[in-house]
């Protein structure tokens, strides 16, 4: 679905057998800091919840109340070619802003048709159809991937991340959210990662967020 490399998913995901709880599962030795599912779903919890959510859903409402200002539309009737189209690029770019900070639209300026190109073309990848049988699909795919990809070097070139569990500060316009900075050293510390797994990670959380 996401287009990870498969010896990035033997070595760095299917090893780990220990499940989600603080206690690992009968007959696995995973290391605790290898422990990514659990070490996730407990980042997940923490982040996702309380105070943090709140501060996540404050800042998507103001950049949200942004967008529909940008666009100037007052007390008479404003005609729009694609409604839909346009509250989907608003609703978009303030999700993405609000969980991964506002310089990724500068490093990927093209994100939310890369997006809605990818996402109109999932099917295919459900249906597991290859290269082969789906060039298109498979192009679309790995033009976003390409530009998260280069979101994540630029990024780490100008604010480098810290270990997993580090408390930085709440949001930077790099990374956005602790939740994506934590998750993101989590995941970089995984046996066998690379950037193209990493890009493909981001696409997971990217379609994850912003479809829920």
């Amino acid at each position: 679905m996401f287009g990870c490399p498969k010896h990035v998913v033997k070595s760095a995901y299917a090893r780990d057998n220990s499940g989600l709880a603080p206690k690992p599962l009968p007959g696995t030795s995973v290391p605790p800091e290898k422990r990514f599912f659990y070490l996730h779903h407990r980042l997940v919890l923490k982040q996702l919840s309380g105070n943090s959510l709140n501060e996540m859903t404050a800042r998507f409402l103001d950049n949200l109340d942004r967008e529909f200002r940008a666009h100037e539309i007052g007390d008479e009737w404003t005609p729009i070619p694609d409604l839909y189209a346009w509250l989907e690029k608003a609703v978009f770019r303030s999700s993405i802003e609000s969980l991964c900070g506002s310089r990724i639209f500068e490093i990927c300026p093209n994100i939310v048709e890369e997006y809605r190109d990818y996402y109109s073309v999932t099917p295919a990848f459900l249906k597991f159809l290859p290269r082969v049988l789906a060039p298109a699909a498979h192009r679309k795919r790995d033009k976003i991937l390409k530009s998260l990809k280069k979101w994540h070097q630029v990024a780490q070139q100008n604010n480098p991340l810290n270990s997993f569990g580090q408390e930085e500060e709440r949001w930077d316009e790099w990374w956005g959210t602790q939740f994506v900075k934590q998750r993101k050293a989590l995941v970089l510390a995984m046996d066998g990662m690379t950037e193209d797994g990493m890009a493909s990670d981001d696409l997971a959380l990217v379609l994850t967020y912003v479809f829920l």
